[in-house]
């Protein structure tokens, strides 16, 4: 639950309610790096997994090259 706090007298916004900012609260920083963490595996684990299939699919041309090579 958000908590919601007067604005200062001074600060021009008097008697209007405003929100605190959101990344002093321990459990949003949490979330956010939580949030940043799987994001960077993801990208993370998208290039390896595209680096392996790229790298499988050229053993299989090099190894079809060998079988029609001998046939011709």
């Amino acid at each position: 639950m958000r908590k919601f706090r007067r604005a200062e007298a001074g600060a021009g916004k008097s008697g209007r309610l405003s929100r605190s900012n959101p990344l002093r609260r321990r459990s949003d920083v949490m979330e956010a790096g939580i949030v940043l963490a799987a994001w960077m595996l993801a990208v993370a684990g998208g290039a390896v997994a595209g680096c392996g299939a790229a790298y499988a699919l050229d053993q299989a041309a090099v190894g079809l090259h060998g079988r029609f090579r001998a046939l011709g």
